[in-house]
């Protein structure tokens, strides 16, 4: 395996690279996987922390993008703390299942409150014809001098609802890998843990093609933290299919109910109770697809294929 040391060094300060070999100790955590969260003490004895979130990139690849709150990592370069747990999270093998052919890419996020110094300017004092009255003079020179004051005292404005780009790649990368939303209210017994959560897979493609959303019902496995994970496994639902009516907990039913009796596809009859219906894809209309879909994603039951026909596997 390739570490992170020698994949991503290169992008370092050897000066930052030398201080981070001597920092330490190193708190880790990794609050799930591909992220890991760290404490370190700097040179000067404060504790700094450093974010790492690993992410499979839409174009191939792995993206580690980082944060820190040392001067250098607020303002998007690489720093000593941030070298001190690469070479940690090496040590301890985190990111050991990387192919050591997969290219990773380092992103240093920049704190939102910084300003970059070219984004900053300063109010130059307008100069005085010769000529001019005093009292004029003085008026202009205060009106100078007040518009510099409000120059400096205006914050630089931000774009308001536009995203910066690495914002919106995170996101969309984000969306390949993980529910439409987690929610920690999503609590499945124990003793279904094998079979994994009931979810229900948005068919991009079929919902364009029938101009309604296209659910597919799925099993997805589940973490430690009982949140669902993985990749989804299509199931159908019925007496003596993969799944039965009986076998899903009271909430499953509860949500199953709810879309059933908004719309289905490939049910026998609509009058036979839902216990005997055979469903393997659910057709929610237009009408209902909102507030069947915040639903979904309010207990973190949704899962998106973004592009379906370009490659069927990536979800």
């Amino acid at each position: 395996m390739t570490s992170l040391e020698k994949r991503l060094f290169h992008l370092f300060d050897k000066a930052d690279i030398a201080k981070g070999k001597t920092l330490g100790p190193v708190r880790i955590s990794c609050p799930r996987v591909g992220q890991v969260r760290a404490t370190i003490a700097d040179e000067s004895g404060e504790s700094q922390d450093v974010l790492l979130e690993l992410s499979a990139g839409r174009r191939g690849g792995m993206t580690l993008e980082t944060t820190s709150t040392t001067d250098k990592g607020r303002h998007g370069k690489p720093c000593a703390a941030l070298a001190a747990v690469l070479l940690e999270v090496d040590r301890r093998g985190i990111f050991s299942s990387i192919h050591d052919h997969t290219p990773v890419a380092l992103q240093v996020v920049p704190a939102d409150d910084v300003v970059d110094e070219d984004e900053a300017f300063e109010a130059e004092e307008e100069p005085v014809e010769e000529g001019t009255p005093p009292s004029k003079a003085s008026a202009s020179t205060a009106r100078s001098a007040a518009g510099m004051t409000a120059a400096v005292a205006r914050p630089v404005a931000k774009p308001g609802a536009r995203q910066p780009a690495w914002a919106m790649d995170l996101e969309e990368r984000r969306r390949l890998v993980e529910p439409a939303m987690r929610a920690p209210g999503l609590a499945i017994a124990d003793g279904r843990r094998s079979a994994g959560a009931l979810v229900f897979l948005l068919d991009i493609g079929a919902s364009s093609d029938s101009h309604a959303a296209v659910l597919v019902p799925s099993r997805m496995q589940l973490d430690v933290a009982g949140n669902a994970s993985g990749r989804p496994r299509p199931i159908v639902i019925g007496p003596g299919q993969d799944a039965e009516y009986e076998s899903l907990d009271s909430q499953e039913r509860s949500i199953l109910s709810q879309l059933v009796g908004t719309a289905a596809v490939g049910e026998l009859g609509s009058a036979e109770s839902l216990e005997r219906r055979t469903i393997a894809r659910i057709a929610v209309s237009p009408q209902a697809a909102p507030a069947q879909l915040a639903l979904l994603c309010e207990t973190g039951r949704l899962v998106i294929q973004p592009e379906p026909r370009r490659s069927p596997e990536t979800v």
